[in-house]
């Protein structure tokens, strides 16, 4: 009788271990938060991040001339907020991110065209045009680098990255934390202050989810710390593939110009990570020294 009781208390573990093996397997994807910190969504503080928070890069071209796509560059990410330890105020506690706000970073303007940024129907930057929130004469191309490489070859200007703060939109984020970013409805609107004609540009251009449209070369998203295309060059072009073995030879498996060719439906931002591998001569960030 004992051995019978043993042989059915092992069953009856053996079975709880199995449901709870399922149940972690089937939330494997699902963040985690703990009961006793803020669960974050629309209604909290922030929820606790134990990797470093997403970033996505918004990129948008107008001028087709060049396709380098550094006309607007856009970041947006959510801001971080640092706990200390209370015995010991300089070593972090814990990183939240609040979740309500949204921080967008001006990063680069490739056009000498009028241009002001939008979430939905939230003006960012004050409203101001660009070349006003860069704190740049009007006319002028700000943080797109030197290109040696075609017919648009110029020098830009300089500026600091400036950066604004919104509420965060409905819908974009979930109560388990989960984001929508590749749902944001994040756009421009460009005027070349000519009268309205045959040779003036007048037009907004709006971030588009990949898998509604079949050739997405107007705004791009990238869910990645991103190296946008100097000045002049096409993104095909910065954005050859992996480098292989051989010099001057790359991998078109990871091109941007296969993820462009992609049919719509089977395209998504990170499906072959074509933004990993940049031609570091023709690309460029903030932090490089050009």
């Amino acid at each position: 009788m004992k051995t019978k009781f043993l042989t059915l208390l092992s069953c009856f573990v053996f079975a709880l271990s199995l449901a709870s093996l399922w149940t972690a397997c089937s939330n494997e994807d699902v963040p985690v938060v703990p009961e006793e910190e803020p669960t974050g969504g629309m209604g909290g503080e922030g929820f606790p991040v134990f990797e470093a928070p997403q970033v996505y890069y918004y990129a948008f071209e107008f001028q087709d001339d060049d396709y380098d796509m550094n006309d607007v560059v856009l970041k947006v990410v959510f801001p971080e907020i640092v706990k200390y330890k209370e015995d010991q105020p300089t070593e972090i506690d814990t990183i939240l991110i609040d979740s309500t706000k949204i921080r967008v970073t001006l990063y680069a303007l490739g056009t000498s065209f009028k241009v002001k940024a939008f979430i939905g129907d939230t003006p960012l930057f004050d409203g101001q045009e660009l070349h006003d929130a860069f704190g740049v004469n009007q006319g002028v191309k700000v943080n797109t680098g030197w290109s040696p490489y075609g017919e648009s070859s110029s020098w830009t200007m300089t500026a600091t990255p400036v950066e604004d703060f919104i509420d965060t939109p409905g819908g974009l984020v979930e109560d388990n934390g989960r984001v929508h970013f590749d749902e944001l409805d994040i756009w421009i609107h460009v005027n070349d202050h000519l009268e309205e004609g045959e040779n003036s540009t007048n037009q907004r251009i709006r971030y588009i989810p990949y898998d509604m449209i079949p050739n997405p070369h107007k705004a791009i998203m990238i869910p990645y710390e991103w190296r946008w295309p100097l000045e002049g060059i096409s993104i095909i072009e910065a954005y050859p593939g992996e480098e292989t073995e051989e010099a001057g030879v790359y991998d078109s498996e990871y091109s941007f110009e296969l993820w462009l060719e992609t049919l719509d439906a089977w395209r998504t931002e990170a499906m072959n990570e074509w933004f990993k591998y940049p031609d570091m001569d023709k690309t460029m960030t903030w932090e490089d020294d050009w």
